[in-house]
């Protein structure tokens, strides 16, 4: 029997398990038989050593569905466990699906000369990364930085896993209500050096929706003690189920979200989306459709480009190719 070792590395929230959904949803789909999917999501960093990863000798190792490339990501918990797996896993490192970026829009992280991002971030991501067989990116900067130092025939770029959960599980929309807003506590400390003038507008915006009566769906227990101590009541649903998530956005025929892995599922039901962008990962969703409003893309725009989004069949045969079954 053979077995995929999965390293989800996070923080334990929603949008995390949406992505790890997706990801467990493909492989499920493509291997009914013979693979086992262990998912080692890391929230602790007291959770790292992999006392197991010794009894996986001559099986294959994946790691998935995270930003994993932005300014500093070295001094992160998400690196300390990736050079940790990359030190002890014995598996063949066969892919990294779904990477993406997470830069803020700030024209100070672009090296003028390169036209890269970030050139000292590039060399320490090239450290770790190097080792695995083929890299799949979820959006366009993503890709241009790996490209600085990964050969084009092991490097792909696709949509998010958390695109294809609708597909896999079989989930139709229901659009029976009008529109939603997944709510999110915006400010510095919390996303990735989001400038102070790039906060405000945001929150003014889910201010007037909210006061003008749309639903709120919080995703995450932050936001919703953020929600409930700002309006003094609790938002219309608060879900934190990856499928239950995924369902009760289907309720709906519109999506407004600074929340990612909000957007992701609501593009695959179709339903018309409005993402709030405060770093570069919201291009993970613009590529797929999703129209950027109140915090501009611009500095970005030449990664914006559609992606076309690949059918389930192609998906599972550039896995299937990628883990060679």
């Amino acid at each position: 029997m053979k077995r995929a070792i999965c390293l989800q590395a996070g923080n334990g929230n929603a949008g995390d398990s949406v992505a790890n959904l997706g990801c467990r949803g493909l492989f499920m789909k493509l291997f009914q038989n013979g693979v086992i999917y262990d998912s080692y999501h890391m929230a602790e960093p007291e959770a790292l050593r992999y006392d197991l990863i010794q009894f996986y000798r001559n099986e294959f190792a994946l790691v998935l569905c995270t930003p994993w490339i932005w300014d500093r990501c070295e001094t992160s918990v998400k690196y300390e466990i990736l050079k940790d797996f990359n030190k002890r896993a014995t598996a063949d490192r066969r892919l990294a699906l779904g990477l993406g970026s997470a830069y803020h829009l700030d024209s100070d992280q672009i090296d003028k000369k390169t036209g890269v991002w970030d050139p000292r971030t590039i060399e320490m991501v090239q450290e770790y990364w190097e080792g695995y067989e083929h890299i799949v990116c979820r959006d366009r900067l993503a890709y241009h930085m790996f490209g600085q130092f990964i050969p084009e025939d092991r490097l792909t770029i696709m949509p998010c896993p958390s695109f294809y959960i609708s597909q896999v599980f079989d989930i139709k929309p229901k659009k029976i209500k009008s529109e939603v807003l997944v709510y999110a506590e915006i400010n510095s400390q919390i996303f990735w050096k989001i400038r102070e003038d790039q906060v405000q507008k945001p929150m003014d915006y889910q201010d007037k929706l909210i006061k003008d009566g749309i639903d709120v769906i919080t995703m995450i227990p932050r936001d919703r003690d953020h929600f409930r101590d700002t309006y003094g009541r609790e938002p219309t649903y608060h879900v934190v189920d990856p499928l239950d998530i995924v369902n009760t956005i289907g309720e709906y025929s519109k999506l407004i979200s600074p929340r990612v892995h909000a957007c992701m599922p609501a593009l695959s039901l179709g339903l018309d989306v409005e993402i709030i962008p405060l770093d570069t990962r919201a291009l993970t969703a613009v590529h797929l459709g999703a129209k950027p409003i109140i915090n501009s893309l611009e500095l970005a725009e030449e990664f914006s480009a559609p992606i076309e989004p690949m059918s389930l069949e192609a998906v599972q045969e550039l896995l299937r190719k990628r883990i060679g079954f």
